[in-house]
C-alpha cells in the first residue's frame, strides 16, 4: 500500500519506509534538443512516467494550474535559464502557492554557477543536476525503481 509522498508498506515483510511514488513529470526546458535527450533517456531505461513539457515558466505555472497534475505525485525538473521567467523565480512562484510548496523540485543546467547552485539549495531543491549528467541519473533512477518494485511483488 502507498500513496504517493509518505509511507510505503511491503505487505510480506510488514516493514515500511518513506518513498516517492512519482506519476508525473513536469519538465520546464526550453531547448528541445534537451527535451528530446530526456524522452530518449526515459524510453532507454524504460521509465513510464507522464511527462509534462512547458518551454517558458509562465507555461510551466498554467500546467500546475491544469487538473492534470496533482502535487501529490508530480516532480519538478526545472531548467534555470529559461525565456520569460528563469528557473529561480519560477521555483519562488511554486513555492508560494500553498498546495505546490512541498513539491519536489530538480533544478537542470549546463553550468555549474555557484550563486545559482546556493540560491537553488535556499528554495529547497531536491538536486542541482548537470544535464550532461542526465543519463547517469536516468540510470540509477531506474534501477532504484525496478529494485523497489521487485521488493514489493509478493513472492
Amino acid at each position: 500500500m502507498s500513496d504517493s509522498f509518505g509511507t510505503n508498506t511491503n505487505p510480506e515483510t510488514g516493514t515500511s519506509r518513506d518513498v516517492l511514488l512519482v506519476r508525473d513529470v513536469l519538465l520546464v526546458e526550453d531547448d528541445e534538443l534537451d527535451v528530446k535527450l530526456f524522452r530518449h533517456s526515459q524510453q532507454k531505461f524504460d521509465l513510464h512516467n507522464r511527462v509534462f513539457v512547458a518551454h517558458s515558466g509562465p507555461e510551466a505555472l498554467t500546467l500546475l494550474d491544469s487538473a492534470e497534475l496533482t502535487p501529490t505525485s508530480t516532480l519538478l525538473l526545472i531548467d534555470i535559464n529559461l525565456p520569460l521567467m528563469d528557473g529561480l523565480t519560477l521555483l519562488k512562484q511554486v513555492r508560494s502557492r500553498p498546495d505546490w510548496a512541498s513539491i519536489p523540485a530538480f533544478m537542470l543546467t549546463s553550468s555549474n554557477y555557484e550563486r545559482d547552485v546556493v540560491d537553488a539549495m535556499a528554495l529547497g531543491v531536491a538536486g542541482y543536476l548537470l544535464k550532461q549528467d542526465l543519463n547517469k541519473i536516468m540510470s540509477v533512477a531506474s534501477s532504484k525503481l525496478r529494485k523497489f518494485l521487485q521488493e514489493q511483488v509478493p513472492r
